[in-house]
């Protein structure tokens, strides 16, 4: 699939500085469904509030929003403080399954919860 450089992409994810290997692990997840995904690092106190911004920004409108504390999966037409699925102290397998669900969600198949 190509698209345009100025192109968004289908899946937003933004991560804090601190997540490790965690937004790979998303990353992972979005690869395995074939569906292209932005990363960038930011610092944010809502997790909420940053999958929204960060979905807002996609071109599916799909936004995923990583911390050490919480991960959050958002879509744009969704209530601001309603994700679609969160998860409190995300570790790698929660962070996949984000990733493979951001995934499902653009190509429009069932969640894996």
């Amino acid at each position: 699939m190509t698209h345009a450089p100025d192109a968004p992409p289908a899946v937003c994810l933004v991560a804090t500085p601190d997540c490790g290997a965690l937004p790979q692990r998303v990353e992972y997840g979005l690869e395995e469904e074939s569906v292209p995904v932005r990363v960038a690092e930011a610092a944010f106190d809502d997790p909420v509030a940053a999958a929204f911004e960060a979905a807002a920004d996609s071109r599916l409108g799909i936004g995923v929003a990583l911390s050490p504390a919480r991960g959050v999966l958002h879509h744009e037409r969704l209530a601001r403080s309603e994700p679609l699925l969160a998860v409190d102290r995300p570790s790698p397998a929660d962070a996949r399954r984000l990733g493979t669900n951001a995934g499902r969600l653009a190509k429009r198949l069932p969640l894996r919860l």
